[in-house]
């Protein structure tokens, strides 16, 4: 007597799908790190630490540049929390990293990539990203500490973020300054005046900026209320 073939039911239809699905979503993910970490990819001559790993378990994005997490449990609680200008505790793993790379310098290409991972944008008068050009907005050459921090602005603040100025030309020359990769300058809005205005009130610089301080683990953050712009200086 013949065997019969065993018939296939729908439980083992569905295991081969999900399978098939995971094994799409697995090869996806890893050639969106590879066009990344490749030579001529965004993540190219960066520590292979800063290197985007999409596979990694409980990897976020946001992590990957902001140096605090918050641990908020209740729904709801993290836009409370950002309005309340809450502390954040650190993990010794971000913690590490941060102090580690922060003085890590990028290419424009490198930087501007993080930013639109982020939700950041960036606006330039002369449409263009020329270091050598003041009509330009370039990230060239800017820190990775920097980067962080505006990140962490959009992420604490829950604001929208616009840079209008980085580290081109025609900006005050300083060992803390644009061109040295310390300050971005980002647009006014009420959701970041707001904000920045709730951090410590300081003295008027000599051009009649206010400006306002912020003193947290992961550095210090000067912010000057400039007519168009925030001219922020990350330490």
């Amino acid at each position: 007597m013949g065997l019969r073939p065993r018939r296939r039911g729908p439980a083992w239809l569905g295991a081969c799908a999900l399978l098939a699905m995971q094994i799409t979503v697995t090869t996806l993910a890893g050639a969106a790190h590879a066009a990344a970490a490749a030579p001529g990819g965004p993540d190219a001559g960066l520590p292979r630490a800063l290197r985007e790993r999409p596979n990694q378990p409980g990897a976020q994005r946001l992590r990957r540049y902001s140096p605090a997490q918050a641990l908020l449990a209740a729904p709801g609680a993290g836009k409370q929390a950002r309005q309340a200008g809450s502390a954040f505790l650190i993990s010794p793993a971000l913690w590490r990293q941060h102090l580690q790379y922060r003085e890590v310098r990028l290419s424009h290409r490198q930087a501007a990539w993080r930013l639109r991972q982020e939700g950041l944008r960036r606006r330039s008068s002369g449409h263009c990203a020329n270091r050598h050009r003041p009509s330009c907005t370039s990230l060239d050459s800017v820190r990775l500490g920097t980067l962080w921090g505006v990140v962490d602005l959009k992420r604490r603040s829950g604001c929208r973020i616009l840079v209008t100025g980085g580290t081109e030309v025609g900006h005050a020359g300083g060992r803390r300054s644009h061109g040295q990769g310390y300050k971005l300058d980002v647009a006014h809005n009420r959701c970041v005046d707001r904000f920045v205005r709730g951090r410590s009130p300081g003295r008027v610089r000599g051009d009649g900026a206010r400006l306002f301080y912020e003193n947290r683990p992961e550095g210090r953050t000067v912010y000057a209320d400039e007519p168009s712009h925030w001219d922020i200086t990350f330490t």
